[in-house]
């Protein structure tokens, strides 16, 4: 038999499995959208929008930095690479040109230019894009590495879009404040640029808070602008292509770096996306959170990949990703070092015992010193504009951070919304009981015993993550009002756990020596994936419209009323009161009751102004006179009364009461 024959025959064995697998994953998804009650396709056209103009932005700024940052054993892999370089290239390319002072028009039509043409050039001066044949044995047949992930990132993109679906209307879903915030950020970039205060705009100036995150709310605005449409529209189907590249993102780790089979690493890539904290994360929508998730694993492929085979290609994407980690999520990057800090001790060690050199730092091929000075005075004048903000965004949260999680400190102004999540949904397993805490370990235990399988520095780098990760959590569900660290830690690590145990079940249902242990490693591996579809169900049938239509409907009232009246907020401390504020942003405004103690910019705390807005299920405001100007399903818009004492402090300028640099 010929050596074509049989990679012919080995990529239709591959092939089945994972034909049959995302066919089965195709029918859940259309399952979950029925039961969820998509009934048409009213919101599809604004929603391919958005989608498209992420992939062409991501896709257009990821051909050159993937061509030349992909190490030669990963090229099998090119296609997949290219968005995940793209977003993190588009996001720095968009904030350096808005730190200076480019518009935003002008900046997302010079990133894909560059990107056009110096995708040209690589191509013409590197030839096409093709992989060595040692690089696509590993990959595997074209279906596997290309076709079929981005088949299965699609349905997850599907899936988490299924909120939307079911509204009929492309908005924010979910119940995270942290969506207001996001909106308007995207809204003041898109207009001005970093140091202005623009009290014409929802948001007047970049809160404090998220100093440190220009790049990923430029990536925001840059989709968005590209797609026509308002930052409202693009956040739902944003958040849902990020999570289909955490999937991706997940695959190439586990086929890459645990060196998992197609299938395991197919399994991964349409499953752990698909529990119900991932799903969470995505569809509240933690945006944050999820850019710090889509870096972490790919710090720890190009981490590892440069502890082992060291190179300029490793070390770049390595900076480049780490450097997207560390500006989106710098609370997260503990992990990735940890893992590769032991990992780093392992490989050294062991080369130092056989002789070998390591190569961490030679093989980058730095030139001579005094170019080498140059070529950093250069980069240093050039990273002036925006670099010392973003680090200084960086130096203050984390060290609020540390200044938070101390045994004698007070966590209550760091408190979640939620309270503590049960500790096995994490894991992929619903529920809080006693039998879910013991699944739960079950994942755990399946992730470490996979571990066992990889390549050492591996497995011990991850097995200290774990560790530490576990600790982490213990001590903040011992602490009173410590729900937000606990959420953030295991949400991070669950996902890894999750996909090292989806790896194990899958490799031992393939290769155990007795048939015994194949059907009890498949029948796990389907209880595992009916447990991530049973949690991820309510999170995705509960998920409504967070700016709904009634909300959208005060910005017509909004252009009704004189344009100086002031108007009073009559609505509770929560979100909807930031999206009422948001939609009224034309007028000069105060609250009785603002979000005071909070990361969420607000207007002042006053009584008197020109108009009130209330609730239209309660009785009027005190202040109110006369019927309702304006009526919905939930608000009331009420001329004040003009006898109400008091100055009108009411204000465009909104006030940044935030204490600490934290989410």
């Amino acid at each position: 038999m010929s050596a074509a024959t049989a990679s012919r025959i080995r990529a239709r064995t591959s092939l089945s499995p994972a034909a049959a697998g995302l066919a089965g994953a195709s029918v859940i998804a259309l399952w979950l959208a029925a039961d969820a009650g998509v009934k048409g396709p009213a919101a599809v056209p604004d929603t391919l929008r958005a989608l498209l103009a992420a992939l062409v932005l991501f896709g257009v700024c990821g051909y050159a930095p993937a061509r030349l940052l992909t190490p030669p054993a990963m090229r099998g892999h090119l296609v997949l690479l290219m968005p995940l370089f793209g977003s993190a290239v588009s996001a720095f390319a968009l904030t350096t040109l808005g730190f200076l002072h480019v518009g935003l028009d002008i900046s997302v039509a010079v990133v894909l230019v560059v990107g056009v043409a110096s995708g040209a050039l690589v191509r013409w001066r590197h030839g096409p894009a093709r992989a060595s044949e040692a690089a696509l044995e590993e990959a595997g047949p074209v279906g596997l590495r290309v076709w079929w992930p981005a088949f299965a990132a699609a349905l997850v993109v599907a899936v988490a879009l299924i909120p939307t679906m079911r509204n009929g209307y492309a908005t924010v879903v979910g119940q995270n404040g942290d969506a207001e915030l996001a909106v308007g950020v995207a809204e003041l970039l898109q207009e001005a640029p970093p140091d202005q205060v623009r009290e014409d705009l929802p948001l007047d100036r970049m809160p404090g808070v998220w100093r440190s995150k220009y790049p990923i709310y430029y990536a925001f605005a840059g989709v968005t602008r590209l797609s026509g449409l308002e930052p409202y529209q693009v956040f739902a189907t944003q958040m849902a292509v990020l999570l289909g590249l955490v999937g991706i993102a997940l695959f190439l780790f586990a086929r890459v770096a645990l060196r998992a089979g197609p299938a395991a690493s197919l399994t991964v890539l349409a499953l752990v996306p698909l529990d119900r904290i991932l799903m969470h994360v995505a569809i509240h929508p933690f945006h944050n959170q999820i850019w710090g998730m889509l870096s972490l694993p790919l710090i720890l492929l190009f981490g590892f990949a440069h502890l082992r085979e060291p190179s300029r290609q490793t070390a770049g994407a390595l900076a480049l990703f780490g450097a997207l980690g560390l500006f989106a999520y710098p609370l997260m990057l503990w992990m990735p070092a940890l893992a590769l800090a032991v990992g780093a001790v392992v490989i050294a060690r062991a080369r130092r015992a056989a002789g070998e050199p390591l190569r961490w730092v030679s093989a980058l091929g730095l030139p001579r010193r005094r170019l080498s000075g140059l070529i950093w005075v250069g980069i240093g004048v050039l990273a002036v504009p925006f670099v010392l903000v973003l680090l200084l965004g960086v130096y203050e949260k984390t060290s609020a951070a540390l200044e938070a999680i101390g045994p004698m400190s007070n966590l209550e102004p760091w408190r979640g919304a939620e309270g503590f999540l049960p500790f096995p949904q994490f894991f992929g397993i619903p529920g809080d009981s006693v039998p879910s805490h013991l699944a739960a370990f079950a994942v755990l235990a399946c992730g470490g015993l996979a571990l066992r399988r990889r390549p050492r520095e591996i497995a011990l780098g991850l097995g200290a993550l774990g560790i530490v990760a576990l600790a982490v959590a213990g001590y903040f569900r011992a602490r009173t009002y410590g729900d937000l660290f606990f959420f953030k830690d295991l949400g991070f690590f669950g996902p890894l756990a999750l996909m090292a145990a989806v790896v194990g079940l899958a490799e031992t249902a393939r290769d155990h020596v007795r048939r015994a242990g194949r059907i009890a490693a498949a029948v796990a591996l389907a209880a595992l994936a009916g447990a991530c579809i049973a949690g991820s169900r309510p999170e995705i049938a509960d998920t409504y419209d967070l700016l709904n239509r009634d909300l959208l409907e005060l910005r017509v009232w909004s252009d009704e009323l004189p344009r100086q009246g002031s108007i009073r907020l009559d609505l509770e401390p929560d979100g909807y009161q930031l999206w009422a504020r948001h939609m009224l942003h034309e007028h000069p405004l105060t609250s009785l009751t603002p979000l005071y103690g909070t990361i969420f910019p607000h207007p002042p705390q006053g009584r008197k102004a020109d108009y009130l807005l209330g609730y239209s299920d309660r009785r009027p405001p005190d202040d109110a006179q006369g019927r309702p100007l304006f009526e919905n399903g939930s608000y009331s818009l009420y001329e004040m009364d003009p006898t109400v004492p008091g100055p009108d402090i009411s204000s465009r300028r909104l006030i940044d009461s935030s204490s600490a640099i934290l989410e």
